[in-house]
């Protein structure tokens, strides 16, 4: 597995060749801490939940509900997360909600209505992984 840095300054690539706004500044801790909880050898599902949440809840913000944002984040779900298999380690239903942060979470601003079919708008993905957190 990749280390953080090495995955986000490929995010970031990526979004400066298609053209997209930089990512916010804010994003990036919010992410190195995902990145943490996932890259664990033994993974702990409270602390994947948390870190998720985190991540959902920034993008649900005024600052934080942005192309750029969404397309990372979306990205960055994409990383190879080695050997470990998620869906053994945290569950079906958040492996499910992990999924689809790198499923249709980019459409979210410039096709919203194709994020929402798939319920992959970040208010929907947080809204289903605060339902396992109940």
């Amino acid at each position: 597995m990749d280390s953080f840095d090495t995955v986000f300054d490929n995010v970031k690539a990526l979004g400066r060749l298609a053209g997209r706004e930089p990512i916010s500044p804010e994003l990036e801790p919010l992410l190195r801490a995902l990145h943490h909880v996932l890259s664990q050898r033994s993974i702990k599902v409270t602390e994947v939940k948390a870190a998720t949440v985190d991540v959902l809840r920034y993008l649900t913000t005024p600052t934080g509900r942005t192309d750029a944002n969404c397309w990372a984040v979306n990205l960055f779900m994409l990383e190879d997360w080695g050997p470990v298999e998620l869906d053994l380690a945290v569950g079906d239903a958040l492996n499910d909600v992990l999924a689809d942060m790198g499923g249709a979470l980019h459409d979210t601003i410039e096709y919203p209505d194709i994020a929402r079919m798939f319920e992959s708008t970040p208010e929907q993905l947080l809204q289903r992984v605060e339902a396992i957190l109940a």
